[in-house]
């Protein structure tokens, strides 16, 4: 039954994560007439941003929505700029909200749909599109794919008055940062004396450590049987959490280690193997790392953040010792006598395999360290199952999590 209830939770909170988009900072826009407007920009994913912006005077007010074309270009502070440009594409003339990433002698630009990334540079006002379109080609029979690199050909020829950036350019993949970094590498050996604006400066790959401590309450479970064995366990925990710098920042992605203990003693009546119900009792006592993996949505607020959570973690079962005994029970005299009836030759798996969904707060101290605290919730199964006895049992865990999370990666 608790597993149904994880499945539901993490439906509902991909579902609030997906439909909670309104992520709204300072900003302003320039209209066509010159006029510079500041007030707040709801900062969504690339592709929205590229499709429209939705801008508000006032934090808690009506939103105005600009198409491009309508407004020159819009910034949010300290993280994204966009402007109006009209590109092929498709073989179709559009009109379009570009992520503006480096202003000097040569501009570069971004644009992302639902499929494809594409960059463009500029340079005496005639924009020029980058490409590395992947092509099928056909060698004694056989099919090869193989990416065009039509862009370090286009870069080679527009930055064709520094020769000596061309090794740079070969070896340049065509990737967001890599590109950046390309462009401004050439704007410093052409135009040394003026200033090279990244607006992307604030979106780079930020890392950051997290120490936890907590304590964990699980429940174990034997299949076809209604009984639960009970334990509960301080733990301590490391995570790295990664905001990518090309995603909005209320997603990030944790990695992380866990360190417990678990010991259940617990005796379960069950239909396992045969059609009558039979006794069985079972020890466990082992040392728990879990390795998780999970996506986390910040939402936009301020100071104090609710935070949801879903992912997948490793659970390694160390230092194991397991017990479990049949028993016979029977009435003698009006009273019911257990017996034990012998061990059960079973198998105790060392790894399981979990899935996990959590909710909590962050309290953000400063730009760069904040402390959280959360509620996740785990289920988790051996990995195979081979019909021993003890393959057949279940774990559900709510662990409370304390941590205080710093950047190692300040720029």
């Amino acid at each position: 039954m608790k597993q149904y209830i994880l499945l539901g939770l993490l439906s509902f909170i991909l579902s609030t994560a997906l439909l909670g988009q309104n992520d709204f900072k300072p900003g302003y826009i320039l209209k066509t007439t010159g006029d510079t407007v500041h007030g707040y920009i709801n900062l969504r994913s690339n592709y929205l941003n590229g499709k429209e912006c939705e801008f508000r005077p006032v934090l808690i007010g009506e939103s105005s929505f600009y198409l491009p074309g309508q407004i020159l270009s819009y910034r949010v502070e300290n993280t994204k700029m966009y402007v109006t440009k009209t590109v092929e594409l498709d073989h179709k003339t559009q009109t379009l909200f570009m992520e503006f990433l480096v202003d000097g002698v040569i501009d570069l630009y971004y644009y992302k749909d639902l499929q494809n990334e594409y960059y463009f540079v500029e340079k005496e006002g005639a924009l020029y599109p980058l490409t590395n379109e992947e092509r099928e080609l056909i060698r004694d029979d056989v099919r090869y794919r193989q990416n065009s690199n039509q862009y370090k050909g286009m870069l080679t020829f527009i930055f064709n008055d520094a020769p000596e950036i061309a090794t740079k350019i070969n070896r340049t993949p065509f990737e967001y940062k890599a590109l950046i970094n390309l462009t401004k590498d050439y704007h410093a050996m052409v135009c040394g004396n003026e200033v090279c604006i990244d607006y992307t400066k604030s979106t780079y790959l930020k890392i950051n450590l997290e120490p936890t401590i907590g304590y964990i309450h699980s429940s174990l479970g034997l299949e076809t049987s209604t009984d639960k064995g009970k334990d509960d366990q301080p733990s301590i925990g490391l995570n790295l959490r990664f905001s990518p710098y090309k995603i909005k920042d209320s997603w990030n992605v944790l990695f992380g280690v866990n360190f417990s203990k678990n010991h259940f003693r617990k005796e379960f009546t069950s239909l396992l193997y045969v059609e009558t119900e039979w006794l069985s009792r079972i020890e466990l006592d082992y040392q728990t790392l879990r390795v998780p993996i999970s996506v986390e949505y910040s939402f936009p607020t301020k100071k104090i953040q609710p935070v949801i959570s879903l992912g997948f973690t490793s659970v390694f079962l160390m230092n194991r010792e397991h017990e479990a005994r049949y028993i016979n029970t029977f009435t003698l005299n009006g009273e019911v006598v257990q017996v034990d009836g012998g061990l059960i030759d079973t198998d105790f798996r060392k790894f399981n395999i979990a899935v996990n969904a959590g909710v909590g707060l962050k309290y953000n101290i400063d730009e760069n360290s904040s402390v959280y605290v959360t509620t996740l919730f785990e289920y988790r199964k051996p990995y195979v199952n081979f019909n021993h006895l003890l393959d057949y049992l279940s774990t559900t865990s709510t662990i409370w999590n304390v941590g205080y999370s710093f950047c190692i990666n300040k720029k």
